[in-house]
């Protein structure tokens, strides 16, 4: 259970650093409603944690963590939700409105969600199984050299296209000059 505790820590950490992006300067209001989140998901990492002492069977855990994973996604979400309607600052509505960062942690949440998955089925041999030749081919594509070759060849051409933009920027700021 130790696996799964430090995955609700990470959350929990990640849905601070989130909810810290949302910080208004001078706005008491989204203070207090940053502080709110912080205090329910502080609340339900806690008693997640809590609930995994107590409990071993390893598909209930993972539909605990699940479910706590879906909680700290509402709560994230309502969160920028409600800060994005009492922004005082039209830019940073903007910001917070458009920015990434919860998409971002979303996917980092869906992510440890997958590999919690993945250890419940790999206690399943025939299913370890073919995670370990998937494993052992990525390695073999992380070390090969025909795409170490390919990969060289692409950022060569990607320096060449951004010398070619930059001198044709900068014949074109040239040009400009010479005309006034």
């Amino acid at each position: 259970m130790e696996e799964e505790k430090r995955v609700l820590d990470q959350w929990e950490d990640e849905s601070y650093d989130l909810l810290d992006s949302f910080l208004e300067v001078d706005n008491k209001k989204n203070e207090e409603i940053i502080q709110n989140a912080k205090v329910k998901i502080s609340k339900i990492c806690l008693e997640a944690k809590y609930w995994l002492e107590n409990n071993t069977n390893d598909e209930k855990v993972q539909d605990k963590l699940n479910y706590t994973k879906d909680l700290l996604i509402r709560i994230l979400k309502s969160t920028k939700v409600t800060i994005v309607e009492i922004s005082e600052n039209e830019h940073f509505r903007e910001v917070v409105k458009n920015g990434k960062g919860l998409v971002i942690n979303t996917f980092s949440l869906l992510n440890d969600g997958f590999k919690a998955g993945r250890k419940q089925l790999e206690k399943n041999e025939s299913i370890k199984a073919v995670f370990d030749k998937a494993d052992e081919k990525i390695e073999v594509i992380k070390h090969s050299d025909d795409l170490r070759q390919a990969v060289d060849k692409v950022e060569q051409a990607a320096k060449k296209a951004g010398d070619m933009l930059f001198k044709k920027v900068k014949e074109f700021f040239e040009e400009e000059k010479g005309e006034k």
